[in-house]
């Protein structure tokens, strides 16, 4: 057996100095088994380094592969879905026909990789494999796309060959010959997209056959554009090549084509043998065909019409030339004479009178009245008509500000600032009219317009303002006799130009609103601000003028005086009302007041508005109201009677200075006092009489037992 070679110990000594081994026994074969076992150890050391070799080769290959389709990713994602230059962002012609291309960009680009790569054997071919499922997923995108796209190029390109030719067959409608080519190309075209698209036989045939209907009913539709009667025989002819399903539609714009035709004739006919368009509509209407009565009276309407336009626009020119000699002499400082009027045939007798009033007027008219709310009224109700309507035609009534005033509200309608609730306002307006007696009644309107034509007539022609005895004249020959006539005439002159002057003030004060808030139309509320403010002063206005002109009646009540009535008002401080409920009556401060009427006292206090008050409950169930007062003289349950002192005046609450705020009220609802004093006295022995004044203004009035006027019934 081979021994361990045995190696004496080192010796001890210096320990930074190496000392030798002092002897060593090493025999053959000992020495023999020590090689063998190196050289076992050494060659499963070089097997271990092939291992780990092959392993880092493997890792090495694979990531490569990796990196491969990564660079194969990207190239594909910047060719295919680049939205500036990618392939599938390409439309129509662009993209036709680029699957090649892009696919042999994409196999010289993997052969790149695959050459760069290193990759050998196995991997080489794993990556081949690799690359090659990637390339066959993009083909397949690809061409779908080239073929989808190119489709749709082919399509777009054979409907416009088709569009173009059914635009042709409209063009070459009265040319039979040409038509039959176009047709013919057109089928031609359709046979060879079929074969584009692979469409079988019946697929073409199908398409020919709704090519050619669309064809045939093009030359018909055209020609029944021209009102030609062509159209049906046309029809008659190729009807058997034009799908059933359009027939009916095509018969009746046949028929009415031919409606049509026969109408217009006889439109032209009926008018060339009327008088006016009335007679020429009762002619067509003499038609015992309903459907041509019907559409003979359209057609005479629409060139009635268009006659209209053009007569107006030649009035609109020659009334443009009129203003524009106005403005010359104006200029120069010449005079304007009637002899100034054009001599026109399109200019009306009414426009004429208009222009004889401007000259008369030395081009500075007052408006009138009638005029102003006629085009107030179509701006409301006919906008786009207001719009459209010569002006020109009144200036000779509007004042210069009115007509400028009209102008601007055409301007507005035209470019769009015409605001959406004027009817809305106007309803305000309204019943603001209504709530002040001036409502327009359209009987007694007629009546006016019947006068106020003839007035202004015989005043264009004499150049001034007509007499009484003139209008008499006038007024009788209309069928108002006698003075009556007159007096309606000048009391709807009045009315009317109340009326006006309500709504220019209330319009005017939108206006200024809107100065004063960057063109802002005012808000609801401040409308009605505006308007309720308008008629507390026309309210005030009508007091005044009743009073001053019937000696103040009703200006008192029980000895004193009113000084301000009940209902809408002009509130006199902040804080107080506009709708006033009861009456104020003048009052010293401390003075005792009465009761006006017998009763309990159901109610006393203090109220904000009305400071210390009492209340008095009649017989009749009416409760009386007593306010301001500084102070209340009785208590609840009392009973009171006529005449008994109950406070004294003062100025509690919100008021102005002493006096009595006197205030009824009927089944919880305010009542005018004034009324219900009235109604106890009519109970009497009231009459009625006439009063006139100095200037002769005459009302019918209530007067008591002792001839003292009670009430006002109406002005006469």
């Amino acid at each position: 057996m081979a021994q361990v070679p045995f190696f004496n110990q080192p010796s001890v000594g210096d320990k930074h100095i190496a000392h030798g081994y002092d002897n060593a026994y090493v025999n053959p074969e000992a020495f023999n088994n020590v090689k063998i076992t190196a050289s076992s150890t050494a060659s499963k050391i070089s097997a271990f380094l092939a291992d780990k070799a092959k392993t880092q080769y493997d890792k090495l290959s694979k990531a490569k592969i990796v990196e491969i389709t990564n660079n194969l990713d990207s190239y594909a994602q910047q060719v295919l879905y680049d939205k500036d230059n990618g392939y599938f962002y390409k439309t129509g012609k662009n993209a036709m026909g680029q699957s090649p291309v892009i696919m042999q960009g994409y196999d010289n680009y993997a052969k790149k990789l695959l050459d760069e790569s290193g990759l050998s054997s196995d991997y080489l071919l794993m990556a081949k494999n690799t690359v090659n499922s990637k390339r066959n997923n993009i083909n397949e995108y690809v061409n779908r796309y080239d073929k989808d796209q190119t489709d749709k190029w082919q399509n777009s390109i054979f409907q416009e060959k088709e569009n173009n030719i059914l635009n042709k067959a409209i063009l070459d409608r009265n040319d039979d010959n040409q038509l039959s080519e176009n047709l013919r190309q057109g089928i031609l075209a359709i046979k060879l997209h079929g074969e584009n698209q692979n469409w079988d036989d019946d697929t073409i045939n199908l398409k020919i056959q709704d090519f050619t209907s669309k064809f045939h009913e093009n030359v018909i539709n055209s020609r029944l554009a021209d009102g030609s009667l062509s159209a049906k025989n046309y029809y008659e002819t190729f009807k058997n090549q034009i799908s059933e399903s359009r027939h009916n539609a095509i018969l009746n714009s046949v028929n009415n084509n031919e409606l049509k035709y026969k109408s217009n004739a006889l439109a032209d006919k009926y008018l060339s043998e009327s008088k006016d368009e009335t007679e020429a509509l009762e002619k067509a209407y003499m038609n015992e065909n309903i459907d041509i009565a019907d559409a003979t009276a359209s057609r005479i309407r629409q060139k009635s019409s268009e006659k209209r336009r053009l007569e107006n626009q030649a009035e609109s020119d020659a009334l443009d030339n009129f203003y524009n000699i106005v403005l010359q002499k104006k200029q120069s400082g010449e005079a304007l004479s009637i002899d100034d009027i054009p001599d026109d045939e399109h200019i009306t007798a009414k426009t004429k009178l208009s222009l004889i009033s401007y000259i008369q007027s030395e081009g500075n008219p007052k408006t009138d009245n009638e005029y102003w709310e006629m085009l107030y009224n179509m701006r409301i109700n006919n906008a786009q008509g207001f719009a459209g309507e010569n002006l020109n035609k009144y200036r000779g009534y509007l004042s210069d500000s009115d007509y400028k005033y009209f102008v601007k509200q055409q301007e507005d309608i035209k470019t769009g600032k015409f605001y959406s609730n004027i009817k809305d306002d106007d309803k305000l307006i309204t019943d603001a009219l209504h709530s002040i007696g001036l409502k327009s009644d359209k009987k007694q309107a007629s009546a006016f317009s019947e006068i106020r034509a003839l007035t202004r007539e015989l005043e264009a022609r004499k150049g001034r303002k007509i007499t009484d005895d003139e209008l008499l004249n006038i007024t009788s020959s209309l069928g108002y006799k006698g003075n009556d006539g007159v007096l309606l005439y000048k009391q709807l002159e009045k009315g009317m130009a109340e009326r006006v002057g309500f709504v220019r003030d209330v319009m005017n004060d939108f206006v200024y609103y809107q100065s004063q808030h960057n063109g802002q139309m005012p808000p609801d509320s401040e409308k009605y601000k505006i308007i309720t403010k308008r008629i507390s002063g026309k309210i005030q206005e009508q007091n005044n003028e009743i009073s001053s002109v019937l000696n103040e009646i009703g200006s008192s009540f029980e000895g004193h005086k009113i000084t301000s009535k009940y209902g809408l008002r002009t509130a006199p401080k902040e804080g107080a009302s506009t709708n006033h409920k009861g009456i104020d009556l003048r009052y010293s401060n401390n003075e005792p007041f009465s009761a006006f009427e017998a009763g309990v006292v159901v109610d006393t206090g203090f109220n904000s508005k009305i400071g210390n008050f009492v209340d008095i409950k009649d017989s009749s169930g009416i409760i009386h109201r007593y306010g301001h007062a500084n102070k209340i003289l009785v208590s609840r349950g009392m009973t009171i009677n006529k005449g008994d002192i109950i406070g004294k005046a003062g100025s509690t609450g919100i008021s102005t200075g002493p006096h009595v705020h006197y205030a009824t009220l009927k089944n919880g609802q305010f009542i005018n006092p004034v009324d219900v004093y009235n109604n106890k006295q009519s109970k009497n022995s009231m009459s009625e009489k006439i009063a006139v004044d100095s200037n002769g203004n005459r009302a019918i009035v209530q007067v008591d037992n002792n001839g003292n006027i009670v009430k006002v019934v109406r002005e006469i």
